[in-house]
């Protein structure tokens, strides 16, 4: 902490950003002892807040739904310090990408469904149990595996490739995932804060597995709550969702319809603005 005070007075900045609870709280307390004086704005990047990011010191709470705000103010945080204004995520994500031009740079047909399985950037969760499930179905569609930095993962399922009925591409960490997220019809995946958000800014339905307890647990009850999302109990129960969903094309509209009335996908400009507005006037103390 001392090594950081000693930079930020060094680089001065107009104000101070956290998108984690741990450093929040670090810099709330360097605001109370009157070593730092810039504004400091939390941003919550999951669909719960918890008591860790709570401190009079913070000027301004950014969070991704009414939900948050409400817990926040339920803490005694001044409902003129609390934001809805989604969480960050990059502008890649707002627009739908023709799949007739995007598919093929990844070698899918453009006549097939699109399951795209993802286990967050350590590539978590069942996947392999999740691909053998959904090769066993008898409706048509192809498989995206986004594996991350889990390298065992990766070369399991490209030994496994040859041996299924379904096409199955497996890629390793990918730092853009939004083209495939927009041509796909369902994403199975862990419910970490950033991809969620980054699904429903893409209109995409999701069929949740394994979450951790604490926030991923808090992320899937919101989703559940608003009916825009599913929780599998095991790789069985992600390929009937996903089956179901495929033969019944209303059942994904209907979930579609009800992501786009909570999808932010313009989040990340709107709150660049609000610290934009707060970082001009103030400085460091010295």
């Amino acid at each position: 902490a001392t090594r950081l005070l000693r930079f930020l007075q060094a680089e001065r900045p107009g104000a101070l950003v956290c998108t984690q609870a741990f450093p929040c709280g670090m810099f709330a307390d360097a605001k109370a002892r009157g070593d730092i004086a810039v504004p400091l704005i939390a941003v919550v990047t999951d669909y719960a807040v918890h008591a860790y990011w709570v401190y009079d010191q913070v000027d301004l709470y950014v969070v991704p739904s009414e939900e948050a705000r409400a817990q926040l103010l339920s803490c005694g945080v001044p409902a003129s310090k609390v934001l809805v204004l989604g969480i960050p995520i990059s502008p890649r994500f707002r627009d739908k990408e023709d799949p007739t031009r995007i598919k093929p740079e990844y070698g899918l047909s453009t006549e097939l469904p699109l399951v795209l399985l993802m286990g967050g950037g350590h590539g978590l969760g069942p996947i392999e149990k999740i691909v053998d499930e959904l090769d066993r179905l008898d409706t048509p569609f192809e498989i995206v595996a986004v594996t991350g930095t889990n390298a065992n993962l990766k070369r399991a399922l490209d030994k496994k490739q040859k041996y299924l009925r379904k096409t199955l591409h497996a890629y390793g960490y990918l730092s853009d995932v939004a083209p495939l997220m927009s041509v796909a019809d369902v994403l199975v995946s862990k419910p970490g804060g950033l991809t969620i958000s980054e699904a429903m800014a893409s209109t995409l339905p999701m069929v949740l597995i394994d979450p951790l307890p604490g926030q991923e647990a808090r992320n899937t009850e919101f989703l559940l709550r608003e009916n825009v999302s599913v929780l599998a109990e095991d790789a069985g129960g992600v390929a009937r969702q996903v089956k179901a969903w495929l033969l019944d094309g209303r059942l994904l509209e209907g979930m579609r319809e009800r992501i786009g009335q909570l999808r932010r996908p313009d989040s990340a400009a709107l709150i660049s603005e609000e610290i934009w507005k707060r970082a001009g006037a103030a400085s460091l103390a010295v």
